[in-house]
């Protein structure tokens, strides 16, 4: 016998069902916050770039730099490859990465 949708209503009474115990569960709320909060990349980019900004305008001295041991790598997209050949990506990937 194949378990099919009107046997399985048979095997269960329906009276063991009743309308006003089920609860309908609403929706949460989107959260539009975590949408627009800047990554940790973007907020270290702005520090660097005021930082940069302040130097220019004279308030900081030359000797007041960034961190030599922070370094800000912008993710490369596949889409920077698309016209380099295939067996010479892998090379090229490593170049931009540091060591």
């Amino acid at each position: 016998m194949r378990a099919t949708l009107p046997r399985l209503v048979r095997i269960i009474p329906r009276s063991l069902f009743s309308p006003g115990q089920a609860t309908i569960i609403p929706a949460p709320e989107p959260q539009y916050n975590d949408l627009h909060r800047p990554t940790v990349l973007d907020l270290l980019q702005k520090q660097r770039d005021d930082l940069v900004q302040k130097q220019q305008d004279g308030l900081l001295k030359q000797g007041e730099e960034w961190p030599s041991n922070i370094r800000i790598e912008v993710p490369l997209e596949r889409s920077a490859f698309k016209n380099v050949r295939k067996e010479l990506r892998g090379e090229i990937k490593k170049l931009f990465k540091e060591r």
